[in-house]
């Protein structure tokens, strides 16, 4: 602990509005590590923990304090005299890791007690927000290792997140497998969010109307959340959460399936170039919409409002007349310069689209899905530094930003958020042992939640999808034939 303060310079580092959209939101991920040679020496536990003190010098965010200075801002305070040490634990499993693997990683399979936090930001019991929680289990025999990590999305985005685990494993596997075990190897990372701000300079394009919306339009429930101070924000929303949650189920929609959907559907996308992403979000998207409401049909208000955290009762709309949301989250580093590679924040834009709530009788489903990815990817191919430009610049001017969209997702019963997790850097998480067999979420999430994995390498190809539900809608999607012809459920 002294050598790692003394390590680390006090500074304050001044998070945006934008950092603020998903104040509320965890980034908690479990990673499976299989023993395949019985080493007695497997990612042992000495060395992962001494490698994770070395990566925190070059991650100072990641020891910092948040505190709220009003109007969607906050700073993270280091004090090296003060750390907000990591939430460290480390335990033993009477679980075989090939008990897991044989389900498939299936949560059923899992140990209990796996995750240390939630979906949802919640203080502690001194009200402290934990910038990093990691729990280690080692599983019976030493047959493999259970990492579980969580950083809350305020401070850093996915892309973020593997930045740092790769790191971490790559100064562990240097002190296992070199005779330099001593020498600390730093990368420079920058955390100012003035990297980002002025990556962006340059003209700007207006934003689409809902996507403004979302952001700028305040109402009673966003300004009750954003009087609130952040600790009791985020516990009010993780009570709702708590109350109405996702159950997490895993997909797979093989390559061949992928492209067999493509083709199908090519004709109805007009000379739109539809990509994997759209053509997956739209699969989800007219699935859930179906399920949501024939569910709504069955039960009526009862069906709405057990849909969304917040009540059915402060929505604008009906299901019947109002349009179906669907959020989608990119990352953007690939508009900004290269260096802009080595910034570590919220990088992310996201742009909301009005789908249907319904579909015409006489359309076929190839009709309905290539109107939709072809809709989902023509919004796509618009983001662009003019257009991720003018989002920041629209949140920054709006300091109830934050609270808008959260108020706006959260009075949505119909709200699916997507996102393309298939990118980060996961390979990268090999601590020495090789890279993870299998990465999930939770079983159970904020509802109506999709993120797009890439498949593992020993699994062999496809897309792997994370959806967080509501049991009775997963329960209606199982039986869409359309759907199930191309996803299969897996657990």
């Amino acid at each position: 602990m002294e050598e790692l303060a003394n390590s680390i310079n006090s500074a304050v580092i001044s998070l945006t509005p934008h950092d603020a959209l998903l104040s509320f939101s965890n980034h908690p991920l479990v990673h499976f590590f299989e023993n395949q040679n019985s080493d007695i020496d497997f990612m042992p536990s000495e060395k992962l923990k001494t490698s994770l003190f070395k990566a925190l010098r070059d991650f100072p965010l990641l020891l910092g304090h948040i505190k709220e200075t009003g109007n969607g801002r906050a700073n993270v305070i280091i004090d090296k005299s003060k750390l907000n040490m990591p939430d460290y634990l480390e335990s033993i499993s009477a679980v075989n890791y090939k008990d897991i693997k044989s389900s498939g990683f299936n949560w059923d399979s899992w140990p209990i007690g796996v995750a240390t936090a939630g979906p949802s930001v919640i203080p502690d019991n001194n009200n402290i927000i934990k910038l990093l929680s990691i729990h280690i289990i080692r599983l019976a025999n030493n047959s493999g290792v259970i990492l579980f990590c969580n950083i809350p999305h305020y401070i850093i985005d996915g892309v973020g997140y593997y930045k740092f685990l790769g790191h971490w494993a790559m100064l562990c596997r240097r002190q296992r497998h070199t005779d330099i075990s001593a020498e600390h190897v730093q990368l420079c990372y920058t955390f100012d969010r003035n990297a980002l701000k002025d990556s962006m300079k340059g003209c700007r394009r207006p934003l689409d109307v809902e996507t403004y919306n979302a952001l700028a339009s305040a109402g009673a429930l966003s300004s009750f959340l954003a009087f609130l101070p952040l600790s009791f924000r985020t516990r009010l929303i993780a009570l709702g959460s708590y109350f109405v949650y996702g159950q997490g189920y895993f997909f797979h929609i093989s390559d061949a399936a992928l492209k067999a959907l493509h083709i199908l559907v090519k004709d109805y996308s007009g000379n739109i170039s539809l990509t994997s992403y759209s053509l997956l979000a739209a699969l989800f998207r007219v699935a859930l919409s179906r399920a949501i409401v024939n569910d709504s049909k069955k039960s009526g208000i009862v069906g709405i409002a057990t849909n969304t955290i917040v009540p059915a009762f402060i929505q604008a709309t009906w299901w019947k007349t109002a349009p179906h949301i669907l959020l989608n989250v990119v990352h953007t580093y690939n508009l900004f310069p290269t260096n802009i590679h080595t910034y570590i924040g919220n990088n992310i834009y996201m742009r909301v689209l009005q789908t249907p709530a319904e579909y015409p009788q006489d359309s076929t489903d190839a009709e309905v899905h290539g109107n939709m990815a072809a809709q989902i990817a023509h919004a796509m191919s618009e983001v662009d530094n003019a257009l991720v430009g003018e989002f920041y610049d629209t949140v920054a001017t709006h300091s109830k930003a934050y609270s808008n969209l959260t108020a706006y997702m959260g009075t949505k019963s119909t709200a699916l958020s997507v996102i393309d997790e298939r990118h980060y850097e996961t390979g990268s998480v090999d601590f020495g042992d090789g890279s993870p067999a299998w990465i999930s979420g939770l079983p159970r999430h904020i509802p109506n939640f999709i993120a797009l994995f890439t498949a593992p390498e020993h699994v062999g190809g496809g897309s792997y999808v994370y959806a967080s539900l509501k049991p009775t809608n997963a329960e209606a999607m199982l039986y869409d034939h359309f759907f199930t012809t191309y996803a299969k459920l897996l657990f």
